[in-house]
C-alpha cells in the first residue's frame, strides 16, 4: 500500500491497526468481496483489480520484484528466508 507523501511511514502500531471501511476511503469502483480475518475486515474493490492481460502481467511483475526485494533484504541482514 502506498504511503501518502505528507505522512511518515512507521511500524509502531501494536495490535489491530485502525483502518477505514467502505465510505471512508477513496475508491471509484464497487466493493466486490469482503473478507474477515479475526477483527480485521478486508474490502476488495473492483477498481483495483486487473482488467486486461497486460495489467495482470504488470501486477504479477510488481509482486515478483517486491518479493525478491524482501528476500534479498533478509539475506543481507543474515535472517532466515
Amino acid at each position: 500500500m502506498a504511503v501518502h507523501p505528507d505522512q511518515q511511514h512507521t511500524h509502531n502500531v501494536r495490535g489491530d491497526a485502525v483502518m477505514y471501511g467502505p465510505g471512508h476511503f477513496n475508491h471509484k469502483g464497487n466493493i466486490v468481496k469482503t473478507l474477515k480475518y479475526g477483527k480485521t475486515t478486508v474490502y476488495i474493490c473492483d477498481d483495483s483489480c486487473a482488467k486486461t492481460q497486460e495489467e495482470e502481467k504488470k501486477v504479477l511483475e510488481d509482486l515478483r520484484l517486491a518479493t525478491w526485494a524482501v528476500i534479498n533484504e533478509k539475506i543481507e541482514k543474515g535472517e532466515k528466508v
